[in-house]
This record gives C-alpha cells, sequence and structure tokens, in this order.
C-alpha cells in the first residue's frame, strides 16, 4: 500500500515536474512571441509614422499646387470676365452709336414725308379752299339765277295780267301755313311777325311795298339757309306782288310808272 502510495506520489510529481517544464517553455514562448509583436508592432508604428509623413508631404504638395491652381483659376476667370465685360461694353457702345444712327435716319425720314406730306396737304388744303370757292360762287351764281328769272318770269306774267286772285289766294294761304312753324333763327321776331300779320290781311289789302318786303325777307332767307320754307316765302312773296300788279294792269294802271317801281324825283 505505501508502495503504491510511493508510486502515485512519485509519478504526481514527475506529471507536475513535466507540467512546470511545459509551463516554463511554453511561458519562454509566449514571452517570445511577446516580443516579436512588440518589434512587428513598433516596426508597423514606425512605417505607419513614416507612411503618414509622406502622406502629410504629398497632401501638403497638393494643397499648394491646388491653392495654385486655384488662383491661376481666379486669375483667368478674372481676366475672362473683364474681356467679356469690356466686349459686352464695346457691344452696347456700338449698339448703341448704331441706335442712335438709325433713328436719327429714321427721324430725318419722317421729317422729310412730313414736310412733304405737309406740302402736299397743304396744296389739298388750297385746292379744296378753291373749289369751295368756286362751288360756292357757283352755287350764288345758280341761286341768283333762279331767283332772278323766276322774279322776271312772275314780272312778265304780272304785267300781262295773267295773275289772278286765286292762284294769289293759294300762295298766300302756304305762306301761312309753312311760317307757323318757323322758329325765330335766321330770320328776327319782327321779321317773322310782318309776315304773319302780312299774310292774316285779306288779300286785296296787301300793298305793293309789303310785297316787295315779303319777297327781300325771303330771299334773303332763302340766301342764308338755302330752306325750302324760306324759298316758299320768296316765291310767294313774288306771286303776291305780281297779282297786285296784275290787278293794276287789268285796271288801266301802269304800276312800274308808281312807286315803289319809280322813285320820287330828287331821291338818291
Amino acid at each position: 500500500m505505501e508502495e503504491l502510495l510511493y508510486y502515485v506520489v512519485g509519478f504526481s510529481l514527475t506529471i507536475i515536474g513535466m507540467i512546470a517544464s511545459v509551463a516554463y517553455w511554453l511561458g519562454r514562448r509566449f514571452a517570445l512571441i511577446d516580443r516579436k509583436f512588440e518589434s512587428l508592432r513598433n516596426e508597423f508604428r514606425e512605417e505607419l509614422r513614416e507612411v503618414r509623413t509622406e502622406l502629410d508631404s504629398k497632401l501638403g504638395g497638393l494643397k499648394a499646387e491646388l491653392g495654385s491652381v486655384e488662383k491661376e483659376l481666379k486669375a483667368e476667370i478674372g481676366r475672362v470676365e473683364a474681356e467679356l465685360k469690356a466686349e459686352i461694353s464695346g457691344t452696347k457702345t456700338g449698339l448703341k452709336a448704331e441706335l442712335d444712327s438709325v433713328r436719327a435716319g429714321l427721324k430725318a425720314e419722317i421729317d422729310s414725308v412730313k414736310a412733304e406730306l405737309g406740302g402736299r396737304l397743304d396744296a389739298l388744303r388750297e385746292e379744296v379752299r378753291e373749289l369751295r370757292g368756286q362751288f360756292a360762287r357757283a352755287f350764288e351764281g345758280l341761286r341768283t339765277a333762279v331767283s332772278s328769272s323766276h322774279a322776271l318770269i312772275l314780272d312778265f306774267l304780272a304785267l300781262k295780267g295773267l295773275l289772278d286772285e286765286r292762284e294769289a289766294g293759294f300762295v298766300k294761304a302756304e305762306i301761312g301755313r309753312v311760317i307757323s312753324m318757323v322758329q325765330l333763327n335766321p330770320i328776327t321776331r319782327e321779321e317773322l311777325e310782318f309776315l304773319k300779320r302780312v299774310v292774316a290781311k285779306d288779300l286785296n289789302e296787301i300793298t305793293l311795298e309789303e310785297a316787295e318786303r315779303m319777297v327781300e325777307i325771303g330771299k334773303r332767307w332763302w340766301f342764308e339757309d338755302g330752306s325750302e320754307v324760306a324759298y316758299k316765302v320768296y316765291l310767294g312773296g313774288l306771286v303776291i306782288r305780281g297779282y297786285i300788279i296784275s290787278k293794276a294792269v287789268r285796271e288801266g294802271r301802269k304800276p312800274w310808272l308808281e312807286p315803289p317801281f319809280k322813285r320820287p324825283s330828287g331821291s338818291a
């Protein structure tokens, strides 16, 4: 039993010794490995530091190069901007000068056209004025010729004693009808009242002087506005005057030797 115990103890001590030897050996190996790892770590750190230093140096160079490139680009951009501004300014100046030239040319042309058209317009106005004057003179002559011819015809019929009371009465009634609607302009209130007073009389009570004034009022009125009413008054006055003359002729008198046809001696 003791032998077995000794054997076990001895074997255990042997095992313990082997374990201690292995542990010592492993400890030394781990220490060596640690030293190698530390050496590798130091080498890696050194290489990393060198790489970082090299990268920093390269980055510094790149920054400097980029700064130089940036300065060059800024300078180039400034130069291009200056050139563009100068070119734009020159273009503006050229366009303004060209526009001013075109404007001046157009203004001169427009002024020339205005002057030409103004001359033509003045000439046309003068022609129109002359035509109006000619037309007015022709119309005035025609109106005078018509009134004179009517007066001459009625005077001729009157001197022949061909105008009777029925015709003169019809004309007097027509004058009374038309002047009832007449306004004062262009005849005066006194002239209108005179016409109304005369046509209100009996035909045989109207004097030659009143008939003559009817003719004068109607003629002036017709010459001023050319209205139909004015012409009827004028023509009616001629008919009434013609009737009075015809009546005198039929009575054997010579009215052309009596007033108002014959002026008193010594009158102007």
